[in-house]
């Protein structure tokens, strides 16, 4: 498994909204750009969403391959059916199983050169490990020699909605003032 035919998944728990179609078009775009193995972390719904469409793909595309990465032993597979192997990182058992998440998150993220997120918010696992790609200078679509320009990170993206939320709430505020009166 090389790191330049590997991709991973990153995305919450919830993950309300999301069409099943459109992360298996991205899924399949990845896959014709020489992807052949997927990592996931199997906790979230999002990934169990990933892990069931690389699992159909495979009907169409049988040269890939579907791996679990689990972050300590005791890691309870619900459907190992989805999966061709489960991977324990060499040295995990060194950590506390809250730690041992993060780590996982690492994990997956250092051995893919791609990823399909699903990430809408700024706390959990999902956001640490989207936000912690290589100090935020991965490239969210694509591989660095392909990105033309640079796009402004999801951490600057939700400061900016935050700021012009921000802004909407106080203009709110002043509207509903009423007039003074004489």
């Amino acid at each position: 498994m090389g790191k330049e035919q590997t991709a991973t998944f990153i995305g919450h728990k919830e993950c309300y909204g999301v069409q099943t179609e459109e992360v298996r078009r991205e899924i399949e775009k990845i896959i014709a750009l020489g992807v052949t193995d997927f990592l996931n972390g199997g906790m979230g719904g999002f990934d169990w969403m990933c892990a069931r469409i690389v699992y159909d793909l495979k009907k169409s595309y049988p040269q890939i391959k579907n791996y679990l990465v689990i972050p300590y032993l005791t890691f309870n597979i619900a459907e190992p059916k989805y999966f061709d192997a489960t991977i324990y990182p060499e040295g995990f058992e060194k950590y506390h199983f809250k730690a041992a998440i993060p780590a996982r998150n690492r994990y997956l993220v250092d051995n893919s050169a791609y990823a399909i997120c699903y990430v809408t918010h700024d706390w959990g696992g999902a956001a640490k490990t989207y936000l912690t790609l290589s100090g935020d200078e991965w490239e969210h679509e694509r591989p660095r020699e392909r990105q033309t320009e640079k796009k402004p990170s999801i951490k600057e993206r939700l400061e900016q909605s935050r700021k012009e939320c921000a802004n909407q709430s106080k203009a709110q505020l002043h509207r509903e003032k009423p007039a003074p009166e004489r």
